[in-house]
């Protein structure tokens, strides 16, 4: 037969169902984002500790991806873990509701955040490994990849926003909005079915490795995540700096960051199709285009039209990166492996944005002003560097 099952390779409205309600939930750790502040003032520490609490779980979330890559489809099935830690994600994000900072220490607040991020931290790899699983065909698997990541946005939009109101109504209201966990879970336990693989007998008699192609696309999303999260943490601030503009609108270009995002999550697989492996050179050069104009925009024309066309640019860029380099990784190497390689790729987005801090802070010491204008030349010149390397990378793919 040469095969060990038979393979599912189907749309179907559960499959959807439990890979829009997961990719959904990802972001939620940004629910508490616009109450950091009023957090800080409750347990008087300044911003820079309150912050804290948004870094620790990006921190703890690599560890559980790490785990994830070893034990999810070999020791625990992927039900199993996505519903633990689906739970897992919700009794602990809704905790800090019954906390006091009277009763309870900042320590402890900053602990359930980190135990948080554990639970949250396996989702983003097995729901890459779920996609990789079900569609079988590289361009539904695209589509599919794609569909969830407007779902992730549209969670995005839904974290800032909401959390923005809850935050004026309380300190702790939108710790509640974890709840929404316990929703995503009645979603993974009714519909979501473990995929039937396709592995040949020859990939089971043998140890098989993620392939060094594969390893170098999970590259790709780490450096697209250095160079570009400044635009996450330091362009309002630029923007401000330099009066360009306030941070309302700062804030309304974030927006506009995200909903371009959307549009190109939701094309991705049309894109992947007509450009095949062309699609991440392009992406890492939109990147470079997109960054260099906002230099250009804040720094030396102080023009806020060009900016809004830079972020426009950058965001395209960005988003088909963040689509495409789980899609690359789960094409480049065996089905046995590529669980593990899915899970190493969340590790390698994770690490990158967390890695980005101290990016900007080299550079924005180097400069000597503490400008942080400069952070989004040395990205646009990395990431044309970077377009190159990843341009002969699929040159070399599409002459196999």
């Amino acid at each position: 037969m040469g095969t060990e099952l038979k393979t599912r390779d189907g749309a179907t409205f559960g499959v959807y169902a439990v890979i829009l309600a997961v990719y959904f939930v990802i972001p939620d750790m940004g629910y508490i984002s616009p109450s950091l502040s009023a957090i800080g003032e409750r347990y008087g520490v300044d911003a820079g500790t309150a912050s804290y609490l948004s870094t620790i779980v990006s921190l703890t979330q690599i560890v559980s991806a790490l785990v994830c890559g070893v034990i999810a489809g070999k020791y625990v099935s992927r039900k199993v873990l996505l519903s633990i830690a689906v739970t897992g994600m919700a009794v602990f994000g809704v905790l800090p509701v019954f906390f006091s900072p009277e009763t309870v220490p900042f320590e402890i607040l900053m602990a359930d955040r980190a135990v948080f991020g554990l639970f949250l931290g396996f989702l983003q790899p097995v729901i890459f490994a779920f996609v990789a699983n079900v569609f079988r065909d590289e361009d539904r698997r695209a589509t599919a990849y794609g569909i969830g990541n407007v779902s992730f946005n549209v969670g995005a939009v839904f974290a800032s926003s909401v959390g923005g109101i809850c935050v004026g109504i309380g300190w702790n209201t939108a710790f509640w909005l974890y709840l929404i966990g316990l929703v995503v879970l009645v979603f993974v336990l009714v519909f979501y079915k473990e995929p039937l693989s396709e592995i040949p007998q020859e990939e089971k008699a043998e140890k098989t490795k993620i392939t060094p192609l594969a390893w170098f696309y999970m590259s790709v999303i780490f450096i697209a995540m250095v160079f570009d999260y400044p635009f996450f943490t330091v362009f309002i601030s630029a923007l401000i700096d330099h009066g360009i503009t306030n941070g309302v609108v700062g804030g309304q270009l974030l927006s506009l960051f995200t909903l371009v995002g959307i549009f190109v999550s939701a094309g991705f697989g049309f894109l992947f199709k007509h450009l095949r492996f062309k699609v991440l050179p392009l992406a890492c050069l939109m990147c470079a285009l997109g960054m260099l104009l906002i230099f250009v925009g804040i720094g030396f024309l102080e023009s806020l039209p060009l900016v809004i066309i830079a972020v426009v640019i950058l965001a395209a860029g960005h988003m088909a990166i963040t689509v495409g380099a789980p899609h690359h990784v789960s094409i480049s190497c065996t089905q046995a492996v590529a669980s593990a390689a899915l899970a190493y790729t969340a590790v390698a987005m994770n690490l990158g944005g967390f890695v980005s801090s101290p990016y900007v802070q080299a550079v924005a010491s180097f400069s000597g002003t503490g400008d942080y204008e400069l952070v989004f030349l040395v990205s646009a010149i990395a990431m044309a560097v970077f377009a190159f390397i990843v341009n002969a990378v699929a040159r070399k793919k599409r002459s196999e």
